[in-house]
């Protein structure tokens, strides 16, 4: 959006939001198309075609305040907590609009400290209107569970053309809901005179996020349930454990040192390549998760909730921290797969093992690897 700088009368004031403020007398008349005439401080250009033209709104009026303000920055704000209220704005109508803009400014900082500011203006909007027939769409990029059903309308915002009259709109698309993968739909709009234009988004078909968290609960039940000694454990899974590291291509601690148990990061790095196919993060166990989200940034979110079937990083354990698998929550009871306990005692590994969840949040601060689509 392009933003026409007007005669500035008065200068922005940013005040808490117990006392807003309004930009009216002193500034420039400006007459609309219908006939109203208002003071007004700025002129937002708003295009037609924008899929959320107040979103861009509201960005500019921030970066407005920010002129008026430096003791602000764009890093101080919450731009998603931020919001705008327009209720005289029209995105069919082009032209000049005068709108009551009331904008509410929430910002942060490093400490956690969170305000609020009221901002209300008398804003001028000139809204563009593309020549011809336009669609505009809600959003560029639509995501549906497999085997769901498809509308390609259903995403379509506003059709309009120059006349009063709708435009005629064809699509063609390869979407197949019954197949995981990325689709195109293009759409045409054709006017009364035969004008056309076009647009086009992606569809991303998906599994739905419960049987994508089944599957990954299912991919561990290959370990059978119960504690093991470190020569136990080795016994049973080390071969499938050296076959796994061979195919992703990483290591393990006891590789490096033969002395060395089966580490919490080993098994870690076990569960997670059977899981996904992929090999997590070789470090610490305190900064597996952190590490491996920032490998994988579109794949996984760190939330401190714990949940079902995720790995999870702590610290303040020990030095080094600790890594691990929740197999599941249920009430005051978390099951744990892990080795090298931190009461381990004899015990080196568990495996979907029930102990209080408050001893096991007792242990430190966590981050927990949630699959984006899980």
């Amino acid at each position: 959006m392009q933003k026409i700088p007007g005669r500035r009368i008065l200068a922005g004031i940013l005040l808490p939001v117990s006392a807003a403020f309004t930009l009216w007398a002193g500034a420039p008349t400006q007459i609309y198309a219908d006939n109203s005439s208002s003071t007004q401080s700025e002129i937002y250009e708003l295009n037609s075609n924008d899929e959320n033209p107040l979103y861009t709104l509201k960005k500019e009026m921030i970066q407005e305040f920010i002129e008026k303000n430096p003791t602000l920055t764009m890093s101080d704000i919450d731009l998603n907590a931020s919001s705008i209220q327009a209720p005289g704005f029209d995105r069919t109508k082009a032209g000049l609009q005068n709108v009551k803009a009331t904008l509410n400014v929430v910002t942060h900082t490093e400490d956690n400290k969170i305000s609020s500011y009221s901002h209300i203006e008398n804003a001028t909007v000139k809204l563009l209107q593309s020549e011809g027939p336009q669609i505009v769409l809600k959003a560029s990029e639509v995501t549906i569970d497999l085997g769901s059903s498809f509308n390609y309308a259903d995403n379509i915002g506003i059709a309009t053309t120059d006349s009063s009259a709708l435009p005629v709109i064809s699509e063609t698309d390869n979407v197949d809901v019954n197949t995981e993968g990325n689709y195109t739909v293009n759409l045409t709009a054709v006017d009364q005179q035969g004008a056309e234009s076009h647009t086009s988004y992606t569809v991303t078909v998906v599994k739905p996020a419960e049987e994508v968290q089944e599957e990954i609960l299912k991919n561990v039940e290959f370990l059978s349930d119960g504690e093991y000694t470190d020569a136990d454990f080795r016994s049973q899974y080390e071969a499938d454990m050296l076959a796994a590291s061979d195919a992703g291509g990483y290591t393990y601690y006891f590789q490096q040192d033969s002395t060395s148990p089966v580490q919490c990061v080993d098994l870690v790095k076990y569960l997670f390549y059977k899981q996904y196919g992929e090999k997590c993060a070789s470090v610490n166990g305190q900064d597996v998760v952190l590490s491996t989200a920032a490998m994988y940034p579109s794949q996984f979110i760190v939330t401190s909730n714990i949940q079902d079937g995720v790995f999870f990083s702590c610290r303040n354990l020990s030095y080094y921290g600790h890594t691990g698998y929740i197999n599941r929550v249920d009430g005051d009871t978390v099951y744990v797969t892990e080795a090298n306990i931190p009461e381990n005692g004899d015990v080196y590994v568990r495996v979907n093992y029930a102990m209080p969840l408050s001893q096991f949040m007792a242990r430190g601060s966590y981050d927990f690897l949630v699959p984006v689509n899980g």
